[in-house]
């Protein structure tokens, strides 16, 4: 049986056995001497994994900067910005921010508008400015297919998660482009890059 591979920060490669990327961050964390949630585990794209999933075969270990640290001002740049798209072309027409606790920045809860729905989603921001492609997840129901009504949306997996694809981020992207990307992909999908059984 083969473990994960996972590489570590000084470049190592470690096999760690676990049947979850939770369980997998947790061993890693063990090894930082620091709490799972101080730990993002990408794949060999540079997305994170989702914990619920199993891991891939190689993994990329990268501890998390500390939100509101001298190293990091991610926190009040996502807050400033989080009170300008309120005023971004498109906000209450194609989407909405509301936090889901008092200061809690990540996940935000963002609705999307589609087909005259609102839909409710969970963004999980690993880093800000975004450097890599969040977890955009629909949290209770999956739109459907803009031009295939009968269908769920073909770039949404089974669990809610947005499947990107070949999509890649702009240098320094803001939440505001993230939603307005996402807007996009939801209303223009990628029939060439579907979710297997969506569309068909």
């Amino acid at each position: 049986m083969s473990y994960p591979q996972v590489e570590m920060p000084d470049g190592r490669m470690w096999p760690f056995r676990a049947k979850t990327t939770a369980d997998l961050k947790k061993h890693v964390a063990d090894v930082f001497g620091i709490d799972p949630d101080g730990v993002a585990l990408l794949d060999s794209s540079g997305r994170p994994i989702p914990d619920n999933q199993p891991p891939p075969p190689n993994v990329q270990a990268v501890p998390k900067p500390e939100w509101g640290s001298v190293a990091s001002s991610g926190e009040r740049a996502l807050m400033q910005d989080l009170l300008r798209a309120q005023d971004a072309l498109g906000y209450r027409s194609q989407f909405k921010i509301y936090l889901i606790g008092p200061d809690i920045f990540s996940p935000v809860r963002v609705y999307f508008s589609v087909s005259g729905v609102w839909w409710p989603t969970l963004v999980y921001l690993d880093t800000y400015p975004l450097t890599t492609l969040p977890v955009v997840c629909f949290d209770r129901v999956i739109p459907p297919c803009p031009l295939h009504p009968r269908s769920w949306h073909p770039n949404i997996y089974d669990t809610g998660q947005i499947c990107w694809g070949n999509a890649s981020l702009l240098p320094s992207m803001s939440i505001i482009g993230l939603l307005n990307m996402t807007s996009w992909l939801l209303k223009s999908p990628n029939h060439e890059s579907i979710v297997r059984g969506h569309c068909a």
